[in-house]
């Protein structure tokens, strides 16, 4: 099961590592509009990228959860894969993961590191709270997953739009 689990989760992951390459890339214009006071539009654009992250997610996670385990089955073998509703939240979590990081690096390029402490111990706790709810562990775990990534995502929007004072 934890190698099944791995397997599809890795797999997930492929778009996670593709778009880790666009950080450098969003990073340096991100720090030139916060070195020039620019905040207003960044401010803007972060619960954009949060309604446009869980949108894709929805749909990332439909599609995972009706062809994910063919997918993986395909690939990997049968016996590989899990079930659809594990499936569909590992995706799920993976493409709200990549919205964090683009919100990750709004932060860093405002030069506010230490925002990123609440909002990812938020999402911590959130996925250790559906860790403990009674059901299968394998999507337990995909839930608690995609729960504190959604979490964390919506608390760095709140770190971006709310911050007062900004260098």
């Amino acid at each position: 099961a934890v190698s099944a689990f791995f397997i599809t989760a890795a797999l997930a992951r492929a778009p996670f590592l593709i778009g880790i390459g666009f950080v450098p890339r969003v990073l340096t214009p991100l720090t030139r509009l916060a070195e020039a006071g620019d905040y207003g539009h960044v401010r803007g654009l972060a619960w954009v990228v949060v309604v446009a992250t869980v949108a894709l997610a929805a749909i990332a996670g439909v599609l995972a959860y009706f062809l994910g385990p063919s997918v993986v089955g395909l690939l990997f073998g049968h016996e590989f894969a899990v079930s659809d509703v594990a499936t569909a939240g590992v995706v799920s979590a993976v493409i709200v993961a990549l919205g964090a990081l683009g919100l990750n690096q709004v932060v860093l390029a405002e030069g506010r590191p230490l925002a990123l402490v609440p909002a990812w111990t938020v999402g911590l706790l959130a996925a250790v709270i559906v860790l403990f709810v009674p059901f299968d562990p394998l999507p337990r775990v995909a839930l608690a997953m995609l729960v504190g990534q959604a979490v964390a995502l919506v608390a760095l929007a709140v770190a971006v739009t709310s911050a007062d004072r900004r260098r």
